[in-house]
């Protein structure tokens, strides 16, 4: 689970003739992960395309053209998925239906849009009322019309000699010609915007009348058209889009001599096969004669990963893809990941009502989406979800921002809210820790959290190190162990407050001894000292650091401390979700205490407020977890830059 499938390095050499029965085999079992021939010689040069494969583009190309116009990726549950008969016949027949369709369509689509063009035009001076021949054909008399926001009263004075058409914001001014200049001025200081001034002479009222009838008829024409689209839409996507994925397939099979060896009498094809599926490999060629089949020393470095994880941990892959895929060298983290994000997700919602939300919600979201990344990143939120909703219950005991049992009335809060004295529910559950009261501890346990997580990042460095260089590993055992070491000064300056950081220290860790380095001023009194054994780890760890990784090396501690401060988002996320809770609450109890149909927008506020906080602290919860994840953890060991396993015959939209 940890280590991605094993993978052997296979080679098949067989007769030039028995090249595309192989080739469908492969194509059929999705096995061998192709390793594409580059070099060229004497004996072996670079295959050619089948004598089909030009066929196969040609009607490929056509069909996708009809799948565009169609719009056939469209349509969820297409008739037919299975196509049988003479499909490049079917492809004629259809391309001449669709394409005469969709031609008429674009001409309908252009005549509507130069009818819309000559109305947008022609809609102002139908509004004047004057002939089109009135605008133009002047000697001596210049033309101003378009739009003005202003007034412009005072048009008189600038040219005594002019004669004003007005219909709302449209004005038609018409002056003599050596005034032009003038009134020019005069209009453009008022806000004036000229319009282009239409050719033709008659009625605009007229002629915009008959625009518009023509531009009905044709709108007519093209919703017939469209109906005409979308019956054969319905008809034929089905074929379509199977038939799409059929010479798909067909096209990858017949380049696929691109990517071998060739001779004039033989082929040589390399490849990578998981180990658990080569002797299904050497079944299905065993009749093909002659044909050789055998494993070669293949090169880790080369080696494509193919991530072994249980069916429940799949969804989690695509996090771990998203960043980067490990190399076939790498411990896979998809395990780790899987257990930790929905954990620091509920951890953060820590809500009993929005944990259950979130439950049957991402769970049906889950069920209804097709495979994909959001579902992937549904089926995370649901599990996080299912956390938020035992968290809610058994560590922070509230639900929708209320506790189950409210706390004791003090002096800051005469009047606390909860389940059982604001809404009359009685919930016997307590609060071990309240976000509001216990932001000390609740950064605790995010510290915990943190030496846990980074914790097994360093182990996994360890491993992965090891097989390449020894020291690196020893260095990262170095860094586990300053990061213990600092975590014992943590629980040690939590300590100095009464509470669960006293109960860890005495508790968790008792068998420290009890003395160390007093520091006062910064919280390390008598009785919680910085622990000797801490400082021990921390200069131990130091020592082995600059020997396997030199001088400069802790320099990089503060980085480390900066990492495990970090988790303290864990703390701030859930006391920020909980404070806007409070007063969103307060908000709604306060107008429901008015009475009467105030107790209704109560009840639409309520809705509103929380659903700000369901959905805006799930989006919060799932970045900070994946970041976490991906920043401090990934970081202490994840190296990446994989080349993902990809079988022939496997598409990108079919991986899983």
């Amino acid at each position: 689970m940890l280590r991605p499938e094993k993978m052997s390095r296979v080679i098949l050499v067989g007769p030039r003739e028995a090249l595309d029965q192989v080739t469908e085999i492969l194509y059929d079992l999705r096995l061998v992960h192709l390793v594409d021939y580059r070099g060229e010689d004497e004996a072996f040069r670079i295959g050619k395309p089948s004598e089909k494969a030009s066929r196969i583009s040609e009607d490929l190309v056509k069909l996708r053209s009809i799948s565009s116009i169609l719009e056939a990726a469209k349509v969820k549950k297409p008739s037919e998925t299975i196509i049988g008969g003479d499909i490049r016949q079917n492809i004629k027949t259809l391309e001449i239906n669709i394409v005469e369709e969709d031609s008429s369509r674009k001409k309908t689509v252009s005549l509507t849009a130069d009818l819309d063009a000559q109305i947008a035009e022609l809609a102002p001076f139908a509004e004047l009322g004057l002939g089109l021949e009135a605008y133009g054909g002047y000697e001596g008399v210049e033309v101003f019309v378009g739009r003005v926001s202003r007034d412009i009263g005072e048009l008189d004075i600038v040219s005594p000699e002019n004669e004003l058409f007005r219909s709302g914001d449209l004005a038609a001014v018409f002056v003599p010609k050596e005034r032009a200049d003038a009134v020019r001025d005069f209009l453009s200081r008022r806000g004036f915007s000229a319009l282009d001034l239409p050719k033709g002479s008659g009625d605009p009222r007229a002629k915009l009348s008959d625009f518009r009838e023509q531009k009905e008829k044709w709108r007519k024409r093209l919703s017939e058209i469209n109906e005409r689209l979308a019956k054969l839409r319905e008809r034929y996507a089905g074929f379509v889009l199977a038939a799409e994925r059929q010479l798909g397939a067909e096209i990858e099979k017949a380049e696929a001599p691109l990517r071998f060896a060739t001779s004039e009498h033989s082929f040589v094809i390399d490849g990578w096969v998981p180990a658990a599926g080569y002797e299904a490999l050497q079944s299905r060629l065993s009749h093909i004669e002659p044909m050789y089949i055998s494993t070669v020393e293949g090169n880790a470095d080369e080696t494509p990963t193919l991530l072994k994880n249980a069916a429940p941990l799949k969804p989690f892959e695509a996090f771990i893809h998203l960043f980067s895929t490990p190399s076939y060298k790498e411990l896979d983290p998809t395990l780790v990941l899987a257990l930790i994000f929905p954990i620091f997700f509920g951890f953060m919602i820590g809500d009993a009502g929005y944990g259950a939300l979130w439950l049957v919600i991402g769970g049906l979201m889950f069920w209804k989406l097709p495979k994909g990344g959001f579902r992937d990143l549904m089926f995370a939120i649901t599990l996080g979800g299912f956390f938020a909703l035992v968290f809610g219950l058994f560590l922070y005991g509230e639900a929708f921002g209320l506790p189950f049992i409210a706390l004791p009335p003090t002096a800051e809060n005469p009047n606390p809210m909860g389940w059982d004295v604001s809404v009359g529910i009685s919930i016997p559950i307590r609060s071990v820790f309240h976000k509001l009261e216990n932001p000390v501890e609740l950064i605790l346990l995010s510290m915990i959290a943190a030496f846990i997580h980074l914790g097994i990042g360093f182990v996994f460095g360890v491993i992965n190190e090891w097989r390449q260089s020894k020291k690196h590993s020893v260095a990262k055992v170095a860094w586990l162990v300053i990061l213990s070491g600092l975590f014992m000064m943590i629980v040690a300056r939590f300590a100095r407050w009464p509470g669960f950081g006293r109960d860890v220290y005495t508790g968790l860790f008792g068998w420290l001894p009890q003395n160390g380095i007093v520091l006062d001023q910064l919280g390390f009194m008598a009785a919680n000292p910085i622990p000797f054994p801490s400082v021990g780890m921390i200069i131990g760890g130091l020592i082995v650091l600059i020997v396997t990784e030199g001088a400069l090396a802790p320099f990089e501690i503060p980085g480390l401390i900066a990492n495990m401060i970090s988790y303290a988002r864990l703390a701030g996320v859930a006391v920020a979700k909980a404070a806007t809770a409070m007063a969103f609450n307060t908000i709604i109890f306060t107008v429901a205490a008015l009475g009467g149909f105030a107790i209704i927008g109560a009840v639409l506020i309520a809705f509103a407020f929380h659903m700000v906080i369901f959905v805006l602290g799930a989006i919060s919860a799932a970045v900070q977890a994946v970041r976490l994840n991906y920043v401090e953890f990934f970081l202490k060991f994840f190296k990446g830059n994989g080349t993902r396993f990809r079988p022939f015959g496997l598409s990108k939209a079919q991986e899983v």
